[in-house]
């Protein structure tokens, strides 16, 4: 009878710890899937941020030097400030995409840095009608663009690797 009531409260004892140690790896498990589908999110996210900001960066420098060279008498200038507007929209959008699955303040603030950088390329422009503006200020506005996006990506990818930063081919 002894051996019996032994193996009835080992057999207890074992699936218990069985079923405990099943319950933590269960959450471990989970844990990792979750952490691994925010960092794929982050990934998406900043890497589409940095696509948006390149291509508003882009539709300004045609705009503006379009500007430059001609004024508002471009017989385009409305459709590419249509154009230009249009990829400042999708560039705040991704923006606020990055701050929600970000976290992190100072990832946030360099994606606004990046942000604010396109916005003031218009400070190539200069006089009160904003015709003749300087053209190799534009081109260092959109320099500084790059520069301020670059920023943000090495911080961004440093917290979607965890650490392990940016690689560098070559």
């Amino acid at each position: 009878m002894t051996t019996a009531w032994i193996a009835i409260v080992g057999t207890i004892i074992g699936a218990s710890t069985s079923y405990l140690f099943q319950r933590l790896t269960l959450r471990r498990t989970e844990g990792f899937a979750r952490s691994e589908q925010l960092r794929a999110r982050r990934i998406d996210a900043y890497s589409e941020f940095a696509e948006k900001v390149m291509e508003w960066r882009r539709a300004q420098t045609i705009r503006l030097r379009r500007r430059i060279e001609d004024g508002k008498a471009a017989d385009d200038y409305d459709a590419l400030r249509a154009e230009s507007q249009r990829m400042r929209a999708q560039a705040w959008s991704a923006f606020y995409k990055v701050k929600l699955l970000c976290g992190d303040p100072a990832i946030e603030q360099l994606a606004l840095a990046a942000i604010e950088a396109t916005h003031e390329m218009w400070a190539a422009l200069d006089g009160e009608d904003e015709v003749g503006g300087d053209r190799r200020r534009l081109d260092e506005l959109g320099e500084l663009v790059r520069e301020r996006l670059d920023r943000f990506l090495e911080a961004a990818t440093v917290q979607a690797l965890g650490g392990q930063g940016r690689r560098r081919l070559g």
